[in-house]
């Protein structure tokens, strides 16, 4: 590998989770490319008051902020930290039980409140950046905290595209906060699949592709949401086994839970096939330019690669290079709404009868495809290499 060009050695520090394969594969690409190792400020010495960003940036500098995800201490606080705001808001936990929580592998842990945490966290994280600015330490951030807090709230990244004549799948025209809810729309309007997300999450997290017949008496459901039930009460976990349910009592269970936390409902849009899959697209923008491409393929509606779906090389599919030229304006046009973001993974589906694309999310956490090059680089290097401008020959 190529080595960066710079005029001065830079610092990056790397906001995340110490033993997160993401900050090892960051790394590695420094290294690779001649530059120091990044200093690493835990998500939770944060939280925890162990540490402090005032006492860590320097004028100079590069922060990353990667995925608190894949650690239960990290999400304890986050929970314990949206107390406050849901305190009117309907069923929440204190501060206390959040902290006391039993770790249990899978189990999906009040998201609303986790959001309002996180959405906590990332509101101080902009004002101690705006407070350093202001002080002249002078610094760069990849991808700016209110632009992540944005990126992972669905509804208003739907809104965001449309208000600027962005195509994304048709969303219910009223808030859906129950089953029977959904149930009445739907029949109403004649609906009869739609996608039931949860607002705020990540990695297929909270997610249903829900469907009934023309006289809204038989349904079923597809979702990455396990229901146990333990002592006759419900207990949601995630799963990479996709699964379907067709008991009513099931599905009312999992989607009024769903509503409770909050959800995002959309037209379920028939997907694109390749060889008997359905298929979507992950394009990562950096820096304003569609880099990395991959398609997943699935033999169910949710195509996400952590629920053990193939991936596929881009060519493959035998695109035309006008089609491809569309699929590149929208990612692009999208990733353009978060201007103070160096890169995003973009979510797009092609839907079957149109093959017009159509933004399904925009990730602030997406870049993560090992094996994926665009010009013989993998995301982590071309985001080093945008921020530099060259190589060092």
């Amino acid at each position: 590998m190529a080595k960066v060009k710079t005029n001065t050695t830079p610092r990056f520090i790397v906001i995340g989770n110490p033993e997160n394969r993401r900050i090892a594969l960051f790394q590695t690409t420094l290294q690779r490319s001649g530059l120091p190792a990044a200093t690493v400020v835990s998500y939770l010495d944060l939280l925890t008051g162990h540490q402090s960003l005032e006492n860590v940036i320097q004028v100079g500098d590069i922060i990353r902020i990667e995925s608190p995800g894949e650690n239960f201490a990290v999400e304890q606080q986050f929970i314990a930290l949206g107390t406050t705001d849901l305190a009117t808001e309907g069923k929440y936990i204190s501060a206390k039980q959040a902290v006391e929580l039993d770790y249990e592998h899978g189990c999906i842990y009040y998201p609303r409140q986790w959001y309002q945490g996180f959405s906590a966290f990332l509101r101080k994280m902009q004002t101690t950046f705006e407070h350093l600015w202001q002080a002249n330490i002078h610094f760069t951030v990849m991808n700016a905290p209110l632009n992540i807090l944005t990126m992972f709230d669905k509804r208003r990244c739907h809104q965001l595209c449309q208000d600027n004549n962005i195509l994304v799948p048709p969303s219910l025209c009223c808030a859906i906060d129950s089953y029977d809810k959904l149930r009445e729309v739907m029949i109403h309007t004649g609906q009869r699949r739609v996608f039931v997300k949860l607002a705020y999450s990540s990695s297929a997290t909270g997610i249903v592709a829900y469907e009934i017949d023309s006289q809204g008496i038989r349904e079923q459901a597809y979702t990455s949401v396990e229901l146990v039930y333990r002592q006759k009460q419900p207990i949601f976990y995630n799963s990479i086994k996709i699964k379907r349910y067709r008991n009513h009592t099931d599905i009312k269970t999992i989607i009024d839970w769903l509503c409770r936390e909050g959800v995002h409902v959309e037209q379920w849009l028939p997907k694109a096939h390749y060889q008997g899959y359905v298929y979507d697209l992950r394009i990562v923008i950096i820096a304003g330019q569609a880099r990395h491409r991959v398609v997943r393929l699935s033999k169910t509606p949710l195509t996400n690669l952590h629920l053990g779906n193939a991936r596929l090389n881009a060519s493959e599919l035998q695109l035309t290079n006008k089609l491809w030229q569309r699929i590149e304006t929208i990612a692009v046009r999208s990733a353009t709404l978060f201007s103070k973001s160096l890169y995003a993974g973009l979510d797009i589906i092609l839907p079957l009868r149109s093959q017009t694309p159509m933004i399904l999310e925009i990730n602030a956490f997406g870049d993560l495809l090992p094996g994926i090059y665009d010009n013989g680089m993998d995301t982590y290097q071309a985001e080093v290499v945008a921020l530099f401008g060259t190589f060092q020959k």
